[in-house]
């Protein structure tokens, strides 16, 4: 019949035999040290990675609403959201652009380009690559549920206003879904 610390042993994949002897040669040692050794640090890096996926469940999505505005000159405006803190990126759920004062008022022949990426300066246009989302008339309103888009720390949420009527503002809000970058997926 086993003993218990065989049985303790085995249950974490781990050797219960001991070589008798301390470090002069001695049968000092405890019977089981290294088992209880190996059992230690077992333990140690279960507790880690216990705590790790529990600081990241703890960590729950932030709804964070942003509303800037700007006035539509030489027929152009490039309005900048931001982006998100060092460690967070965004799922972007919903954008809005409209009149900034009245959903709805015309906002002529506008239309309306979304994009992520570095800003370019409030007069430079998006670059293709740069370019999520696209309204061909405005005012106009877009939810994402399955089909985001995401904003990584350093990229702004940009939103270039086309064929605008000039002196017009216009407003590009939107609501994002702030998260830390480690529940980023990689499929995202």
């Amino acid at each position: 019949m086993s003993s218990a610390l065989d049985q303790i042993a085995a249950q974490l994949g781990v050797s219960a035999s001991v070589t008798a002897g301390g470090p002069d040669g001695s049968d000092d040692a405890p019977s089981g040290l290294a088992v209880f050794g190996q059992l230690a640090a077992q333990l140690g890096r279960a507790a880690g990675a216990l705590e790790a996926s529990l600081n990241n469940a703890r960590v729950l999505p932030a709804m964070v609403p942003l509303a800037e505005t700007d006035q539509v000159a030489s027929n152009f405006a490039l309005i900048d959201l931001g982006c998100p803190s060092d460690g967070y990126f965004w799922y972007v759920r919903n954008v809005i652009v409209s009149d900034s004062q009245d959903w709805a008022n015309s906002c002529g022949t506008a239309t309306a380009q979304l994009g992520v990426g570095a800003q370019t300066g409030p007069n430079n246009p998006l670059l293709p690559q740069q370019l999520r989302w696209a309204f061909s008339l405005l005012p106009n309103i877009a939810t994402f549920s399955t089909n985001h888009f995401v904003v990584q720390a350093k990229e702004h949420l940009l939103c270039q206003i086309r064929s605008g009527t000039n002196n017009q503002n216009i407003m590009f809000g939107a609501v994002v879904e702030q998260r830390p970058v480690s529940q980023l997926s990689a499929g995202s």
